[in-house]
């Protein structure tokens, strides 16, 4: 979306993926008449720009998947992106949007029953919320994909490539980090530095062919190589 001063995925060297975000989801207040996904929707298509909805910011996750579903449903929502997820969510709670398409901060808040969660943008159900469908299970063929990684600079030596995957990895297994990672709620999601690359390639492609599909680009406004 925006023109950078580096080749996206050229000007790294991918280390490794030590973990996943399942966190975003679209919530909406708990006294909203809509207890599920597809009555939301099926109201939003009978109600043109009635349903206003906030985000982090245009070209994030959560905003393209709202535009993914608008795109494909033919409905015509309102986005009102804001600076953080927390202001998103912010808003939300105070009554200026009908919806939101939140971060992985809106967790404690949906724990508390101050927000309802309608859908999630996972692979996989969130373990937080095992009730809660994903946009997968609903037919959209759309994840929001959040992989904690550590990367080089470009034509990092094979040596120390190595060395600092390994330890990396050692790292990511002792039992002080699986814990922190499970209080942040996040998922094993390893990947080697091959792995880490191969996804990164194969998530440029895909993502490109969403903002495409959903009319947020033409063309990527720098070149990944």
């Amino acid at each position: 979306m925006q023109k950078v001063p580096f080749k996206p995925l050229k000007s790294f060297t991918p280390i490794i993926g030590f973990s996943a975000a399942p966190h975003t989801a679209l919530i909406v207040r708990p006294d909203a008449p809509w207890k599920s996904f597809r009555e939301l929707v099926d109201y939003a298509k009978k109600n043109p720009r009635k349903i206003h909805y906030s985000s982090a910011g245009v070209g994030t996750g959560m905003h393209l998947a709202m535009e993914y579903v608008g795109n494909k449903e033919g409905i015509q929502w309102v986005h009102i992106p804001y600076k953080s997820a927390a202001a998103a969510r912010t808003a939300l709670m105070g009554g200026h949007v009908e919806a939101c398409s939140a971060g992985a901060e809106f967790v404690p808040f949906a724990r508390q029953g101050l927000v309802r969660v309608l859908v999630t943008h996972g692979e996989k159900r969130s373990p937080a919320f095992p009730d809660v469908p994903t946009m997968k299970e609903l037919g959209y063929d759309f994840v929001k994909e959040t992989i904690h990684s550590v990367v080089g600079p470009a034509s990092l030596p094979p040596d120390v490539l190595k060395r600092l995957e390994t330890g990396l990895t050692k790292g990511a297994e002792t039992p002080e980090f699986i814990a922190i990672r499970d209080k942040l709620d996040c998922l094993p999601g390893y990947m080697n530095s091959a792995d880490y690359d191969r996804y990164l390639k194969d998530l440029w492609v895909r993502t490109e062919k969403t903002f495409k599909d959903a009319g947020i680009i033409k063309e990527p406004a720098t070149q990944p190589y």
